[in-house]
């Protein structure tokens, strides 16, 4: 299930800002950042690339994830995912998060 899957991290959450994501104009989610428990599919992680309904949360290469994003118009959602990293890697630059699989 779900709750076993993924594990909060110890980071403040990005913004996500309408018109984005069935969010209207002048809207704000905040985006909490989790992290799975369990690496990812054996193999590239390109062969792991792609959506499953029946899964809590997909793997995407960074590459493929700003793809994803740009081709569908999610704009909004793709300035949150770079904001999303950038808070990652400095984390991870200061010992707070750990970087696992390649990111």
């Amino acid at each position: 299930d779900g709750a076993t899957e993924v594990a909060p991290l110890p980071l403040p959450p990005v913004a996500l800002h309408g018109p984005s994501s069935g969010l209207a104009a002048g809207q704000v989610a905040m985006v909490h950042l989790l992290t799975a428990t369990r690496g990812p599919p054996p193999g590239p992680l390109e062969d792991a690339d792609g959506t499953d309904e029946d899964d809590c949360y997909d793997w995407f290469t960074w590459q493929r994830a700003e793809a994803a994003l740009a081709r569908s118009g999610e704009l909004g959602s793709l300035a949150t995912l770079r904001s999303a990293a950038a808070s990652l890697a400095a984390a991870a630059a200061a010992g707070v998060v750990r970087s696992r699989w390649g990111g």
